[in-house]
């Protein structure tokens, strides 16, 4: 049989999915029952396969090979990590303490608030007790002046007695 023809009936073959799927068990089976086959398939594979051997020595090149690039940072490559990671820490911090001051602006404020009110209240407090002390002293003064006449109304009549008597 030639190529072409070959190539003709696998062209057939791919065309009828029907016919194609049979002839795929046929190899199949062809190759399950022959030994000779299924060690040929069998060694074609196992160059494909890992073994756990092939995958610990996998896993310890990729170990050295990381250990040496870590090793192979320079210094300078740290320390610009740590500056980079410190510049961060620092604006961290630089924001908790912006938070920080502005509430603290926030309380003085509302401290100064809260002080002008009791100011205002202590002002008022003050004016009504100057009213009350103003009073206070006007009654004191009436008093005075309604007791000197009280006194000087019965001295008046004491001594208009006194005089009657002695006369």
């Amino acid at each position: 049989m030639s190529v072409s023809v070959t190539r003709q009936l696998i062209e057939e073959i791919s065309k009828d999915p029907k016919l194609y799927d049979e002839l795929v068990s046929k190899i199949a089976v062809g190759i399950a029952t022959k030994d000779e086959v299924k060690m040929l398939v069998l060694n074609s594979i196992i160059k494909d396969v890992a073994t756990k051997k092939d995958l610990k020595e996998s896993v310890e090149e990729l170990r050295n090979e990381m250990r040496k690039e870590i090793e192979n940072l320079s210094v300078d490559a740290k320390f610009e990590a740590v500056n980079r990671r410190l510049d961060d820490i620092n604006k961290v911090i630089d924001k908790r303490f912006d938070d920080v001051n502005k509430r603290i602006d926030d309380l003085n404020k509302r401290i100064s608030d809260v002080n002008d009110g009791l100011n205002k209240r202590f002002d008022d407090i003050n004016r009504r007790l100057d009213d009350i002390n103003d009073r206070i002293d006007s009654l004191r003064n009436d008093m005075r002046m309604y007791f000197f006449g009280f006194l000087g109304g019965i001295l008046s009549i004491l001594v208009t007695i006194i005089l009657t008597k002695l006369i």
